[in-house]
């Protein structure tokens, strides 16, 4: 090409099984000249995914979605070596998913840290061990104070996925939330958690608590309640959260107005043609 444009094509490949290959391009048959312009990438075939939020990993089937029970998560952190002045991949730890194909990634001792991941997931003859990044900040906040209540329980083993009705909310509002417990097991397995009593706390955008209620999950886990939103706060980003940082969701409180204007079209008088105004 002269025209100093970039180009693409497409061509087809056919299906291959599981394993890891190298596509490789080059403007002449023989890969030996040194004219020759070559180009290469790395692929894996694989019928193994995962998703994430944060340390929270669920290997997935890529065809179905299925959960893969066993695999093997070999887990490599990035880190830069001074003695040979380059990035080096780390071997961390190795998990298992258990039967949801789920597994907890540890946080480390510091309380501020940002690192990248590699994943190498194994399944019987299935690899997946991708060059993409799992890119993981955490941020040790204080704690939310101690439940007000004796009854309550603080199980740092029990961690509550928050969901709300709504994200954004005017002063006065009332919040429905809904939350689901979930206790990990020393042999690493996670179960719903029945019965618990635990404290409940809203937080304004300042950090400062608003409100507090006791919950108490049902036979299913999850538990639900309500909070009403201040008046005369700054508003911004207010928290809902559990003791001890064991879950939290934020949401937006904002002095919005509705729009008084409506848009209308008028109904289509006859059908139009190819060329027609």
């Amino acid at each position: 090409m002269t025209d100093m444009q970039d180009h693409k094509g497409e061509i087809k490949i056919d299906a291959l099984p599981a394993g890891e290959y190298v596509l490789v391009a080059s403007t002449g048959k023989d890969l030996s000249n040194a004219k020759t312009i070559i180009g290469a990438r790395r692929l894996y075939i694989s019928s193994i995914s995962y998703v994430n939020n944060n340390d929270n990993f669920f290997v997935l089937n890529r065809d179905n979605g299925q959960p893969v029970v066993n695999a093997a998560v070999q887990v490599f952190q990035q880190k830069y070596d001074y003695k040979t002045s380059r990035y080096i991949r780390e071997k961390l730890k190795l998990y298992t998913t258990n039967a949801n194909g789920y597994f907890r990634m540890e946080k480390r001792k510091e309380n501020n840290y940002s690192n990248n991941y590699y994943l190498d997931i194994t399944y019987n003859n299935d690899r997946l061990y991708l060059d993409e990044q799992t890119n993981y900040y955490y941020y040790n906040t204080e704690a939310p104070p101690a439940a007000d209540d004796e009854e309550t329980e603080i199980d740092l083993n029990t961690f509550t996925y928050l969901f709300t009705d709504r994200g954004i909310y005017r002063p006065g509002q009332t919040v429905f939330f809904k939350g689901i417990a979930i206790v990990t097991e020393k042999d690493k397995k996670s179960t719903v958690r029945t019965k618990y009593r635990t404290q409940v706390y809203l937080f304004d955008a300042n950090g400062q608590k608003t409100d507090s209620l006791v919950a108490e999950t049902n036979e299913y886990g999850s538990f639900s309640g309500k909070f009403q939103l201040p008046q005369g706060v700054l508003n911004g980003e207010f928290s809902i959260q559990m003791p001890s940082g064991r879950g939290t969701s934020t949401i937006r409180v904002e002095e919005y107005k509705r729009p008084k204007f409506y848009v209308e079209y008028e109904p289509l008088k006859g059908t139009y043609k190819v060329n027609d105004k």
